[in-house]
């Protein structure tokens, strides 16, 4: 039973920080551990296993090849699996880094140009050479209007990215966080993409049992546990085929295409494009002009793939130093919030839309996902 407590307090989702925390967390695990002691069951096969536990609204899918899928609201997480006894070791998919950049060259620009995805979640931070560290959004920063652009006539040696790590749910020997990630500029046009830590991408533990001949899947995500359900042929065939995109994507994580509005797109067909030398840009065949200009290209429509912009990634280098003891700027990258729409931040590269065409501006809604 020792051994078992060990292993679930090895992925449970929140950090000892006092005796009392202590207590209540060890309550908590010592009911699961309970739980699937007395209940729990081994000697399953992975095809034994496979199915839907859960409701149409959240859930975990088990798949035959040792995989899963856990999903919710706004929520699609995919990993593997593996059983040890009675327990069932959860290792979902997650990025390398916390931050992925991906890089072009643009003959336009002057200084260098970074656009930013992601970075509204969480607390994010940028540094460019020996500059005062600043914030990427300001603090309570709210009524985003993306996307996020920053243009600088600067061209900087080296960008420094931090974050904020805000992770309540794990324990301190989780493994220590980078200090940074360290951008060497060797091009001035770029991606940027933060990966804010959640649970959901965190090693968890689950256990099944049978109660009254039905099989219930309980893990160290949430106190309630998910029946198995009946799946028709053709709907598991379609969550099947879902893992098989998500597996073929995971393969073209290395480039991405996009508009100049920033919309990203699978990559083309090279033989319905031209490729443009001077812009550095891919033009439909049916759009190409030879005595067009493509650097001043504006698309009319956010979902023009007319004319596509080829981002390649480049690594990061992860560094043990941080920036605690350099200058900070009180003034953020970006600034946004609702109570103040005519000092907040709005790309200049898309016309502006009519007054009378817009929407309200209100915060966006936290999304709740496998709720306890």
């Amino acid at each position: 039973m020792i051994t078992i407590l060990n292993t679930l307090l090895s992925a449970t989702a929140v950090p000892i920080r006092n005796h009392i925390l202590y207590k209540q967390i060890t309550s908590f695990l010592l009911l699961l551990l309970i739980f699937c002691t007395a209940y729990g069951q081994s000697g399953h096969s992975y095809k034994q296993l496979q199915g839907r536990y859960g409701g149409t609204s959240d859930g975990i899918y088990l798949f035959e090849d040792s995989t899963f899928l856990l999903y919710g609201y706004a929520t699609m997480v995919f990993g593997k699996y593996t059983l040890e006894k009675e327990l069932l070791l959860f290792y979902p998919d997650k990025p390398d880094q916390v931050f992925s950049v991906y890089a072009r060259n643009d003959t336009a620009i002057k200084g260098i140009r970074l656009a930013f995805g992601g970075f509204e979640r969480g607390h994010t931070f940028i540094r460019f050479d020996e500059a005062p560290v600043k914030r990427v959004f300001n603090e309570h920063a709210n009524c985003f209007s993306a996307p996020f652009v920053y243009d600088t006539v600067y061209h900087p040696q080296q960008i420094m990215l931090s974050h904020q790590l805000d992770a309540p749910w794990r324990l301190p020997q989780t493994g220590k966080e980078p200090g940074g990630f360290l951008l060497p500029v060797k091009a001035n046009d770029y991606i940027l993409v933060y990966h804010q830590p959640d649970r959901y991408h965190d090693p968890f533990r689950g256990c099944i049992v049978t109660q009254e001949g039905v099989l219930l899947l309980a893990t160290t995500l949430t106190s309630r546990q998910f029946a198995k359900q009946e799946e028709a042929p053709d709907q598991l065939r379609e969550v099947i085929q879902l893992k098989a995109d998500y597996k073929q994507s995971r393969g073209s994580e290395t480039v991405m295409y996009t508009n100049d509005r920033y919309r990203p797109f699978e990559e083309p067909d090279t033989a319905a494009y031209t490729y443009d030398a001077a812009s550095n840009q891919y033009i439909s065949n049916q759009v190409f002009d030879k005595k067009k200009d493509y650097n001043r290209h504006k698309s009319s429509d956010y979902h023009d793939d007319g004319v596509l912009r080829k981002y390649t990634r480049v690594t990061l280098q992860a560094i043990d130093k941080n920036d605690a003891e350099a200058p900070t700027d009180p003034r953020s990258l970006f600034y946004t919030t609702c109570e103040e729409p005519e000092k907040s931040y709005k790309y200049k590269g898309i016309p502006e839309i009519p007054v009378t065409d817009k929407a309200p501006l209100t915060p966006a809604p936290a999304a709740p996902v496998l709720t306890d």
